[in-house]
C-alpha cells in the first residue's frame, strides 16, 4: 500500500474514531504529506523500512529550510501520532519515533556493526545446510555492498557480474546504479549458487537470487527473522536488523576515506542529506575518492 493511502486511512481514523477537530486533521494532513514527499524523494522506502535516521534527516532538512522550532515540534507530534497508529494497527513491527523527543532531536544514532561484531556473526553460522550458506551470503553481500534489504530481495542472478564483483540495482525511481561486493561475498555466492542448483535441479530459477525452502522469493519478515537469529547466536548485545548492515557499510566506507558524494551515488541516495547523517558517527570526514575499498576482504 502506498504511503499516501496509509495517510488517508490514518486521517479517516482520527476524524471518525478519535473525533479530532477539522483544524487538527488539516494540520496532520499537511505535515504528513510533506514528510511523505521528503521520504519519496530521498529513498523511495516502503513504510516498513522507514527508520529513526530517516525521520532525523527530515527534521534536519526542515531546520536547514529555516522552519521554526515551534513548527518542527508540531510536525514531530503529527509524525509520532501517525507511527503510533501504524504500530497499534500492526502495519509496522517497530515504531521508529519511539525515542524521538521535541527538537533538537538529541537521540542516539542507530547501532552499527564493528569488525569484531561482523566476525562474530560470521562465526555463528554453521555451513552444514543450504539455508546457512544462503544466510552467510546474505550478510556478506549486505555488509560489503550497502544495498537496501528490499533491493536484496528483488535481486536475480542476472544482477550479478561475478568476474568484476559488480551488482546492478534497478531502482523504483528510475535511477539504476552499480555497486560492488567483497571477495568473500563472491566466494559465498558461488557456494550458494551450487547449492541452489543441486537442491532445486531443473526448477532452479535464475530470476530469484534469495529463495526460501520452497524456491520462492524470501520475504522481508523472513529476512528480519534470519538476521535476528544470527545476531542472537552470535551473542551481540545490539539491536541488529537487515538495515544495520547498510548503516555499517556507510560508516565503514567513510572511515576508510571514501568521498561522501561517491558514497551517495553507490547507496542510491537522491539527497546528500541522507548520506551526511553518517558523518555523525565520525570525528571528521576524509575526502578521498575511489572504489578500491571493495578490494578489501571485509
Amino acid at each position: 500500500m502506498e504511503l499516501k493511502q496509509i495517510i488517508d486511512n490514518f486521517l479517516y481514523y482520527q476524524d471518525i474514531s478519535e473525533n479530532k477537530s477539522a483544524n487538527t486533521i488539516k494540520s496532520y494532513k499537511a505535515d504528513l504529506l510533506q514528510f511523505d514527499d521528503f521520504i519519496s524523494n530521498i529513498e523511495k522506502k516502503s513504510i516498513e523500512e522507514i527508520e529513526e535516521i530517516d525521520i532525523k534527516a527530515f527534521f534536519k532538512y526542515l531546520k536547514d529550510k529555516k522552519i521554526t522550532k515551534r513548527s518542527r515540534n508540531r510536525k514531530l507530534s503529527a509524525i509520532k501520532t501517525f507511527f503510533k497508529y501504524l504500530k497499534d494497527k500492526k502495519i509496522i513491527i517497530k515504531n521508529p519515533t519511539l525515542f524521538l523527543e521535541n527538537q533538537e532531536l538529541h537521540t542516539k544514532l542507530p547501532d552499527i556493526l564493528t569488525k569484531d561484531d561482523f566476525i562474530k556473526l560470521r562465526e555463528s553460522i554453521e555451513e552444514n545446510k543450504i539455508n546457512n550458506i544462503r544466510n552467510r551470503f546474505i550478510i556478506e553481500l549486505l555488509f560489503s555492498s550497502g544495498i537496501r534489504p528490499s533491493e536484496l530481495l528483488e535481486l536475480s542472478h542476472n544482477n550479478i557480474n561475478i568476474e568484476e564483483r559488480e551488482l546492478y540495482i534497478a531502482s523504483k525511481n528510475k535511477k539504476d546504479r552499480v555497486t560492488f561486493f567483497s571477495k568473500t561475498a563472491r566466494e559465498y555466492y558461488l557456494k550458494y549458487l551450487d547449492a541452489q542448483k543441486e537442491k532445486f535441479k531443473e526448477n532452479f530459477n535464475p530470476n530469484i537470487l534469495i529463495t526460501n525452502n520452497s524456491n520462492k522469493k524470501l520475504t522481508d519478515r523472513s529476512l528480519r527473522r534470519i538476521i535476528e537469529k544470527i545476531s542472537a547466536n552470535a551473542n551481540i548485545n545490539k539491536e541488529i536488523s537487515p538495515h544495520t548492515f547498510r548503516h555499517s557499510f556507510a560508516v565503514y566506507m567513510l572511515e576508510n576515506g571514501m568521498n561522501i558524494h561517491y558514497l551517495q551515488e553507490i547507496m542510491g541516495h537522491s539527497s546528500l542529506e541522507s548520506t551526511k547523517m553518517y558523518l555523525n558517527y565520525l570525528n571528521n570526514s576524509i575526502q578521498i575518492e575511489g572504489k578500491t575499498y571493495y578490494n578489501k576482504n571485509i
